[in-house]
């Protein structure tokens, strides 16, 4: 008897410590593990599902032309393990996506658990496909950014990458607004990991990007882009850049840069010049030279220390600074007035108003009109241009009051240079100029 007691307790005591171990791991999975579980339970019952993205925002012109909008194109896509007949499957689908038959039969007897056979194929050879009805293959429709305008409108528009994301122009600027507003439904699954349909539930629902009307006007922009090409061939010009303001507004009402690019093919365009997609009008600085004369003739009437009948004497030439600045004809004017600085174009004049203007007030009024700031106008890139000032001492110098005032020696973007002369004609009333005129939602409101 004193063995089947012995053995008792033994199996009495390999029971408690096994009830123990059981004790033990309660403990660590409902106290000390416990939020670790409960996740990982939720992650068993529950799944998030992306719902197919709706199109980003179109943009028009004022008079609702399109310029930017939405095609469909569709990426052709295979799970191997699905497939039943590879040879069959490639030999229907090599013609149609004109890939070599033994690239796409590799790609459909491959142990990889998916496989990209072609990323981007018309709607027509995407709905030809699908029609197939090929087991293993998946045709996923998608959307693709088109601009009916072409090269016409490429520096206002910009362009969207493959993966929706808007650069430059009004595209790389209000980029989150066209964005479309995509979600994922999120619900319990069953137990083969099945979405249960009827328990899901969305978050918000997804909705297109917002609509962009500009103030642009297509026919202006067409005769802008006309009279530009043909400026640079009489000029032999290697590019320039065309902007139409309205002076009361501020309104862009043409923005042209030549030479352009198709936007629908960004790809090649950086393969080849990637400068060429950024826009001159408000990335490209430049010294503005005697257009900048303007600016001073009417910083100094503003100020009330000239009309344009006040007189002084034009020898050719004035020192400023140790610096001797000339006519551009190299040639002495005498008596002239205030008014002929602008109709004979006169470096001299123009250094002379700067002088009696000094530095203080006439880089109060330089800076007034937006030299040497951004304008803010709602395109991407836009830089600020360079002025330096007299309190930097590093490179400012007593003759840059001279020299800026006909417009060297300082930088300006086309954009800055018009919104200037645009203030002037408003009476001086700056503006921020800008492109877009309205923004419509997916929901109508204006």
């Amino acid at each position: 008897m004193e063995i089947p007691r012995r053995r008792l307790r033994l199996m009495s005591a390999l029971l408690s410590a096994l009830a123990m171990v059981i004790v033990v791991q309660l403990v660590k999975v409902q106290i000390v593990d416990h939020r670790f579980y409960k996740e990982w339970g939720r992650e068993q019952r529950e799944r998030s599902i992306a719902i197919a993205d709706p199109p980003r925002g179109v943009i028009r012109d004022r008079a609702g032309h399109l310029l930017a909008g939405n095609g469909v194109r569709y990426s052709v896509e295979a799970a191997p393990v699905y497939v039943v007949d590879a040879t069959a499957a490639a030999t229907a689908l090599s013609p149609r996506l004109h890939l070599p038959l033994g690239q796409v039969e590799s790609q459909l007897r491959s142990d990889a658990p998916w496989a990209l056979l072609a990323a981007s194929v018309p709607k027509e050879t995407g709905e030809e496909i699908a029609s197939l009805g090929l087991r293993g293959i998946t045709v996923r429709p998608q959307w693709v950014r088109e601009y009916p305008e072409g090269s016409l409108t490429a520096y206002v528009t910009g362009f969207c990458n493959a993966d929706g994301e808007g650069f430059y122009g009004v595209e790389g600027f209000y980029d989150d607004l066209l964005r479309p507003r995509t979600v994922e439904w999120h619900g319990p699954v069953d137990p083969s990991s099945e979405q249960i349909p009827w328990a899901v539930a969305p978050v918000v629902l997804p909705h297109p990007g917002t609509e962009l009307v500009l103030t642009l006007d297509r026919t202006i922009q067409a005769l802008a882009e006309e009279e530009l090409s043909r400026s640079l061939v009489e000029f032999q010009a290697q590019g320039g850049t065309v902007i139409v303001l309205d002076a009361r507004t501020f309104e862009i009402l043409a923005l042209v840069s030549l030479p352009d690019y198709d936007p629908a093919r960004y790809g090649e365009l950086y393969s080849t010049n990637p400068d060429l997609a950024s826009d001159p009008a408000v990335s490209k600085q430049y010294e503005p030279g005697s257009v900048f004369k303007v600016l001073t003739v009417a910083a100094a009437l503003d100020s009330g220390l000239v009309t344009p009948e006040t007189t002084y004497q034009d020898t050719g030439h004035i020192e400023v600074g140790g610096v001797v600045v000339s006519n551009a004809s190299h040639r002495a004017y005498g008596e002239q007035t205030v008014a002929d600085i602008l109709i004979k174009s006169l470096n001299v004049g123009a250094a002379w108003l700067s002088t009696q203007m000094g530095p203080d007030l006439f880089y109060r009024y330089a800076l007034a009109f937006g030299i040497g700031r951004p304008t803010e106008v709602d395109l991407a890139g836009e830089v600020a241009g360079r002025m330096w000032l007299p309190d930097d001492y590093e490179h400012w110098h007593e003759a840059d009051l001279a020299t800026n005032a006909f417009g060297q020696g300082l930088a300006v973007t086309p954009i800055q240079m018009v919104t200037a002369i645009a203030t002037v004609a408003n009476d001086g009333a700056r503006l921020r100029p800008h492109i877009v005129a309205r923004r419509i939602e997916p929901d109508g409101q204006v």
